[in-house]
């Protein structure tokens, strides 16, 4: 284990050795083996086992993966055959504290409401890109499978191939024929982006790497769906709307500084493709010397729980993250019960949460915000 708590891939016991394995199975499975053999507590094993916050996801799936390999509690046992669900989580949310953990929590509940259990699985970006099926996946037998976030299009195809029910969550791919369970993304970002118009603005730009996934683009769609309906021009030159990867524009500043620092005449408003862009985009303008939102008014969208504690608190739009994860579980378990149902596309509807970032112009303002900084 290093020094930041997390396990290391040494700390795993090699996935090869399955003479050793198949003895531990021989002899009742602890929690206390379990901890043993990762090097961890017998508190973090019983943390990550319930499905409770207080450890990482990478060591959840560590501990599920020993625990399904020595047999704790009859994991393989035949009689609970079929009464699992994997769900997969790419690499790149390992760690997400601020949207993906409360599907997952919502997920996991609704699956042992239902009678089942959900193992959750981090898929590592080399897992991904070769395409390579989890381990949890050939040993045991599983109801289907639940994918969070953005895969790579052939990686879906690939868990096609397993003939498994799957079921996409915040995501879905446009030529590929999955139930996909996903926010109301265009009509989100249309009525925020209506309520930023009824205050004033005229002016309105949007920050976001649109290609990047489904639901960016999606809600970039919606923006400009209002405003074009409003008879207001989208300005591609007052639009952040860069290809990169996917959280370069909250986790490197330097490149949203960078792209900020180009526009020659501000809009007087954002509407940002998500809250921590959101914040991201409200440090760059201070740090250029805007006032949030006398000089520019900024709208983000999920309404993360630390969207209300920004200054100023971030006007934005709610998603309903648990009933994301209740719908996927719901439509995975139709799914399994009648495979010839046609594939749908359920939306799960916003609403808008006023605060304080948006200000309300006067009728006569129709100036640029100049550049400054």
């Amino acid at each position: 284990m290093n020094k930041s708590g997390m396990m290391n891939e040494s700390d795993i016991p090699p996935q090869g050795e399955k003479g050793s394995a198949s003895r531990m199975k021989t002899t009742k499975t602890s929690m206390q083996s379990i901890a043993d053999s990762l090097g961890i507590s017998k508190a973090a094993v019983s943390l990550a086992l319930n499905g409770k916050t207080g450890v990482s996801e990478e060591t959840r799936t560590k501990v599920l993966e020993v625990a399904q390999r020595l047999n704790y509690g009859g994991l393989n046992a035949s009689e609970d055959s079929g009464r699992k669900i994997l769900v997969l989580i790419p690499d790149y949310l390992r760690n997400d504290s601020y949207f993906y953990h409360t599907i997952c929590w919502s997920i996991e509940a609704h699956a042992k409401t239902s009678g089942y259990t959900a193992i959750l699985y981090t898929v590592a970006d080399t897992m991904q890109n070769r395409c390579e099926t989890p381990d949890l996946l050939l040993e045991s037998g599983f109801a289907g499978i639940i994918t969070i976030g953005t895969f790579s299009k052939a990686f879906i195809m690939h868990l096609q191939k397993m003939k498994k029910p799957l079921v996409s969550v915040d995501q879905y791919y446009d030529d590929l024929s999955i139930d996909s369970i996903v926010t109301s993304n265009t009509e989100g970002c249309y009525r925020i982006t209506r309520h930023v118009i009824r205050q004033g603005h005229k002016q309105i730009g949007f920050i976001g790497p649109i290609m990047t996934t489904s639901s960016l683009f999606d809600r970039w769609c919606g923006f400009q769906k209002a405003m074009i309906e409003s008879e207001l021009p989208v300005n591609p030159a007052q639009c952040v709307t860069i290809t990169s990867p996917l959280t370069s524009l909250y986790t490197k500043p330097e490149e949203l500084d960078k792209a900020l620092s180009a526009i020659e005449c501000m809009p007087t408003a954002f509407i940002c493709g998500n809250d921590r862009m959101a914040l991201a985009a409200m440090e760059a303008l201070k740090k250029r010397g805007f006032s949030i939102p006398n000089d520019i008014s900024i709208a983000g969208f999920d309404n993360i729980e630390l969207a209300a504690h920004l200054t100023p608190p971030l006007t934005t739009v709610a998603v309903n993250r648990e009933e994301l994860g209740i719908a996927a579980v719901d439509r995975l378990l139709i799914r399994r019960e009648q495979p010839l149902t046609p594939t749908v596309r359920i939306s799960v509807v916003t609403k808008i949460v006023q605060r304080e970032s948006i200000l309300a112009l006067p009728y006569c303002c129709l100036l640029y915000t100049s550049r400054r900084g």
